[in-house]
């Protein structure tokens, strides 16, 4: 690292005359009411004690802020941390003004307190210079600059309220989240002003002019202090942040990568489409925090089975020295080159990988040019295995054979069907998860050497493995207990739908026990707590039903559970089986009660029977060529 400066630099310093600019790759304004309320009212208790102590010292440290200079300006500096604390108080001063001009601009005492202060104070009744107001703006975002700078002009003015009213202002915030961001910022600010005032009456700074102009004459000007560091270099600044940045909005991995990625674009290859790679990139981002709640994928998960595309093999180093050290090499002092050049070359991949996800993998948004057994496979795959790691064969899969694929989707089809078999015969049968992974890194490597799909599908590695007798012994056992009871019984449904799309439903799909967990009336007359115990939890009596039906039949007797699944609840091909073969059992025609209802029987003999068929259902389709 090369050297830097540091000093304690408070407000009027900071402020003063300076142009300062947010980096394409900083995250954007994000503080929100909780942060900036616990500011202001640090910010007023703080004052409060110091006016007690009228010869108190002490000094408001708001932490670090890092700079880098732009170029060969002299008042011009890249901010690489401390923007949204900046920011913050750049407002509350904005809104301070805005009071002022509307509630005192008549008190001459207070305007000359200030003004002796600040000399270069912009009043209109002092002729204006803007020396003590920071010029900020955001690289990729030229419409902020522009934002902030109509809010000075009001703010001088008292007319903050009539810029937040206009058409053209409402119109320019509409679809920027930045900028939405910075009103509800202000609204926030104006909002606590108004109520210290209502909650304080005279004894709020804010209705006290000369309270006021002690605020802003010796505290908001000399009082509130950072650790101003200078460095002449972004990596530089981007380092020091990592080493000391301890308040805010904590920076993820995908923060981290964003930063490197786009350092390279600026600074190395000058690219004049910044702004467009540094949309792309947040644009990919968003996407991911939509669907935040519905989704098991998030960014970070996303980056990380590209991660593992590239270096294949776990480890616990974190996502961001995977990238930096194995794959961009950056860290790497030998001559290996980076299996991946950061900057425009990673995002073009990002982005490609991203869309690859969306249209073959993503089931939210999948798209329906892909066979019904292809979508099925992934629906059971990505609702009903708890892991992701299983996603990134199947991405780099779709990636790299892409033109195959799009003129034949059967082989697309037939990989997932084969891949399907594969992890999950390892997942079922116990394999822990890291040697799962090993599993995966080979099928990596297969994708990897081989040129075409039919190279990928005609390998011996998809059974080499592959025990029936040690996968049909693991569904004997009480599926019901075990990690993957849903995803088999789903499973099940998908191999019974064949052709047909799985059934839909907005309700949550759980697991029926034929015979229940807890037992009540006549099933005590045929099964004892022994076989209750031995048999409740295996696949033979387990069926699928919406929760909202399971409560309503959940203890009921035989016949009356089993007739109202029959009448009511068959949503499911798996249930639709078991009605027709309990009354196949059951020889139906014979038993028939004076109200019509069917007389049903469920003993230790069909649940057997049922799990037998089950399991042989499925031993057969991991055994079926696709």
């Amino acid at each position: 690292m090369n050297d830097f400066k540091i000093k304690r630099s408070d407000l009027e310093e900071i402020f003063r005359n300076i142009r300062y600019v947010i980096p394409s790759y900083q995250r954007p304004y994000v503080w929100k009411e909780e942060q900036i309320t616990t500011l202001l009212d640090d910010l007023i208790d703080f004052f409060d004690n110091e006016i007690k102590n009228e010869n108190s010292d002490n000094q408001y440290f708001l932490g670090s802020i890092i700079l880098c200079k732009v170029g060969d300006f002299s008042d011009k500096y890249y901010i690489l941390d401390g923007q949204q604390r900046l920011i913050t108080l750049y407002l509350i001063w904005l809104c301070m003004l805005d009071l002022i001009w509307k509630k005192y601009r008549e008190n001459k005492d207070l305007l000359e307190k200030i003004s002796g202060t600040f000399p270069h104070l912009v009043f209109p009744f002092f002729g204006l210079n803007r020396r003590y107001i920071p010029k900020i703006s955001f690289e990729t975002r030229s419409g902020i600059g522009i934002m902030l700078s109509d809010l000075i002009k009001a703010s001088y003015n008292g007319k903050i309220d009539e810029l937040l009213d206009s058409k053209e202002f409402k119109r320019t915030i509409k679809n920027d989240e930045t900028k939405k961001s910075i009103l509800h910022a202000i609204n926030c600010i104006r909002d606590y002003i108004s109520s210290h005032i209502s909650n304080n009456g005279k004894d709020s700074i804010f209705n006290q002019p000369t309270l006021l102009g002690e605020f802003i004459n010796n505290f908001y000007k000399s009082k509130i202090v950072f650790a101003k560091i200078e460095t002449d270099t972004i990596s530089d600044a981007y380092n020091l942040f990592n080493i000391i940045n301890n308040r805010g909005v904590k920076l993820s991995n995908s923060d981290i990568l964003k930063t490197v990625n786009l350092q390279h674009i600026a600074l190395k290859e000058q690219n004049p489409y910044l702004e467009d790679y540094a949309k792309e990139w947040e644009n990919i981002e968003n996407s991911f925090r939509i669907n935040d709640k519905k989704q098991k994928v998030d960014f970070d998960i996303f980056l990380e089975l590209i991660r593992a595309i590239y270096i294949k093999k776990s480890g616990s180093k974190s996502l961001f020295a995977w990238f930096e050290e194995d794959i961009f090499k950056l860290k790497n002092t030998s001559d290996k080159k980076p299996l991946i050049k950061p900057g425009v070359e990673f995002i073009n991949k990002l982005s490609t990988l991203f869309d690859v996800y969306k249209n073959d993998i993503d089931i939210t948004s999948i798209s329906n040019q892909n066979d019904i057994k292809y979508i099925n496979t992934l629906k059971i795959m990505s609702r009903y295995i708890p892991d992701t790691q299983w996603i990134s064969p199947v991405l780099m899969f779709n990636d790299k054979f892409s033109d195959q694929l799009s003129k034949d989707v059967s082989l697309k089809t037939k990989f997932i069907l084969k891949f399907e078999n594969y992890y999950t015969y390892y997942w079922i049968t116990s394999m822990t998860r890291s040697r799962i992974f090993t599993k995966l890194a080979d099928i990596l490597n297969l994708i990897e050497k081989s040129n075409t799909v039919q190279e990928v599908l005609d390998s011996d590695i998809w059974t080499r493995d592959f025990n029936a007798k040690m996968l049909e012994d693991k569904l004997k056992e009480d599926i019901y207990t075990q990690r993957f009871n849903n995803y088999i019984l789903h499973r099940c449904e998908k191999i019974l739908c064949d052709e047909q799309s799985l059934t839909e439903t907005q309700d949550k799909i759980t697991i029926e026990h034929i015979l229940p967990q807890k037992m009540e009336g006549d099933w005590f007359e045929i099964f004892s707590a022994e076989k209750h115990k031995e048999l409740m939890h295996k696949i033979g009596n387990l069926t699928l039903i919406t929760k909202k039906n399971n409560s309503k039949i959940s203890n009921k007797s035989i016949n009356e559970k089993l007739n109202t699944i029959d009448t009511m609840y068959k949503d499911f091909l798996i249930t639709k089986n078991l009605i027709n073969f309990i009354k196949q059992q059951n020889n139906e025609s014979n038993l028939i009660s004076d109200n019509g209802n069917h007389q049903y029987q469920w003993n230790e003999d069909l649940i057997n029977k049922r799990g037998e068929q089950i399991i042989k259902l499925i031993i057969d389709d991991y055994k079926q060529e696709p």
